[in-house]
């Protein structure tokens, strides 16, 4: 074979190379910069949203996805628009059970936040999130909001109306004719009384303890409910 043939035919197997080299750093590079494992573009460091299990009630235009977050962004000429975020490692809220559907329960939580794969979604609403923590963002496992200090008030319990088995403690306090009520989260301070009654009979205390936000369905409606941490209790 003439030597010039050698060189032609070289240079026909070589010379798609360079192009197959290159669209397959584009296909990796177009892999890492959008998805779960994509790269970070920005940071959520402990906001509120609420948490949600997707049955496409948040939306049927979102991506898949089995369960996310969601929170109003507002914009600096006074509008509001929902954001999404889509949780890729769902391992990081295996301490929540029975996660509702849309709209979902209060949460604070960060994390690291990655683009969407496919054409760009008006006001950039859209996103994976890689959680980094979530916690509770009502109820008594949430964080204390604020402290009551040898507060006077009425203890009473009555029956659950979620569940018929169990009790609700509260302690009622009223202030310039307004009522605050204080659903218990600790029972170890009640074993120092022989008997609590049953609302509207009540029991004349004095209370401290961490105020935390109750979550909506809690309690019946009454007026600034909250959940309390009590770290001292005594009959008056």
């Amino acid at each position: 074979m003439k030597k010039y043939e050698i060189m032609n035919r070289l240079i026909w197997i070589l010379l798609p190379m360079p192009l197959l080299l290159s669209n397959g750093c584009d296909d990796e590079r177009v892999e890492q910069s959008c998805g779960c494992d994509g790269k970070a573009t920005s940071i959520a460091a402990w906001q509120d949203g609420s948490l949600y299990k997707n049955t496409d009630s948040a939306g049927s235009y979102l991506p898949k996805h089995d369960f996310g977050i969601w929170f109003y962004e507002h914009g600096e000429d006074y509008t509001s628009w929902p954001h999404y975020l889509l949780i890729c490692n769902e391992d990081s809220i295996s301490d929540f059970e029975d996660i509702p559907e849309f709209s979902g329960i209060p949460v604070k939580f960060s994390g690291l936040l990655k683009d969407i794969c496919g054409p760009s979604i008006e006001n950039d609403t859209i996103h994976y999130i890689v959680l980094t923590g979530i916690e509770p963002g009502c109820g008594c496992n949430s964080s204390t909001i604020d402290e009551s200090s040898e507060e006077v008030g009425y203890l009473s319990k009555y029956a659950n109306n979620e569940n018929s088995d169990s009790l609700v403690f509260r302690i009622r306090r009223s202030v310039g004719g307004m009522d605050f009520d204080y659903y218990v989260c600790n029972d170890s301070y009640l074993t120092n009384f022989v008997e609590i009654p049953v609302f509207p009979d009540e029991l004349k205390v004095k209370f401290s303890g961490k105020l935390k936000l109750i979550c909506e369905g809690s309690g019946p409606t009454t007026y600034l409910p909250y959940n309390i941490f009590l770290t001292s209790l005594e009959g008056l």
